[in-house]
């Protein structure tokens, strides 16, 4: 039986091997350059081995012992676990909920070509009863008859709407990140709303896609520079929330962070904040789509004093993102 002692060591192999995935997806993306590549990595290779594995322990059922059977059954029981959580990032909600009045926040990168008509937007968030929206990489001609009775503002590719006018805006000049091929943008909106007065951040950080394009073109000689993408991406995020200020109880941050949420760079600049689809969400929140895989990068953040009640990843109208809609209330 030198073949189902081979399938049980290819079966204990395999569970090591998730489990390193696992590790570094969890608690080194962005934090060690091979963290940072697995996050981001199609997740669907991992789950092959599984599947292969339990088609030939199927198939071994008619000569194997029982007692082999349930070893095996085990094992490929907590790959899929392992894969399903820890490599994938599968959410069940463990958390959220509040109290008194809700209010509605949606933020969509809106980098599609052909541009999405305003009247699609629009459309959009009447359906779902927004109150504000964060747009990134906006081209929006808010002077389209559509946008008739919104509070529209437009500054660096990055779009904001809201159904009553802040009573405070605040934009940050990016030259300094751009001078050095970075994104860094950020804006706040002060708002009165429905669950009381909060101040919301729109945000686009870097990407890691240079990094990429190194290692892919170079080899190793090319993880120092995905090193310093890192580093620069960590820079634009400590400087959101040094942006912001010590204030934080009632603040929401939306956007595309270019980060997945397991990232080390969100752990270290926004720690109090509560990833909203992490709390109250269901499933894998893929924002960004591929022809290979999805990941979400595009996260709404709320700070201690208000709580996400419901979050869902809409259809997408257009390009390679989709709107990420939350709703939030006073904490409880």
């Amino acid at each position: 039986m030198w073949w189902i002692r081979l399938l049980l060591a290819l079966t204990v192999l395999n569970v090591v091997a998730l489990s390193f995935v696992g590790l570094f997806v969890s608690r080194f993306s962005d934090a060690h350059w091979l963290g940072t590549v697995l996050s981001f990595a199609p997740k669907w290779p991992w789950l092959l081995p599984t599947v292969g594995l339990l088609v030939v322990w199927s198939l071994s059922a008619w000569f194997a012992p029982r007692r082999l059977l349930f070893v095996g059954g085990s094992g490929l029981l907590l790959s899929g676990a392992l894969w399903l959580f820890a490599v994938a990032g599968f959410v069940v909600p463990f958390g959220g909920g509040g109290r008194g009045p809700r209010v509605r926040i949606l933020t969509y990168n809106l980098g599609a070509k052909p541009p999405i008509p305003s009247a699609s937007i629009v459309r959009m968030l009447d359906q779902e009863r927004v109150f504000a929206a964060t747009f990134q990489e906006c081209t929006l001609p808010f002077e389209d008859p559509a946008w008739q009775g919104w509070f529209t503002q437009k500054a660096f590719s990055q779009c904001f709407v809201a159904r009553k006018a802040p009573f405070a805006v605040n934009v940050r000049d990016p030259k300094n990140f751009w001078d050095v091929g970075g994104s860094g943008l950020m804006s706040r909106f002060d708002l009165d709303t429905p669950a009381g007065p909060l101040g919301l951040v729109n945000v686009h950080l870097e990407t890691p896609r240079d990094g990429f394009e190194a290692l892919y073109t170079k080899r190793r000689a090319g993880i120092p520079d995905l090193e310093a993408v890192n580093r620069a991406r960590r820079t634009e995020a400590l400087t959101v929330r040094d942006w912001i200020g010590p204030q934080t109880d009632r603040v929401v941050i939306a956007g595309d962070f270019n980060a997945t949420a397991r990232s080390d760079i969100l752990r270290e600049a926004f720690a109090g904040f509560t990833n909203a689809f992490s709390a109250v969400g269901f499933g894998f929140g893929s924002s960004k789509h591929t022809r290979w895989h999805a990941v979400r990068i595009d996260h709404v953040l709320v700070g201690p004093a208000l709580a996400p009640v419901d979050v869902e990843v809409l259809a997408s109208l257009g390009g390679d993102h989709r709107p990420l809609l939350v709703e939030l209330s006073a904490a409880k």
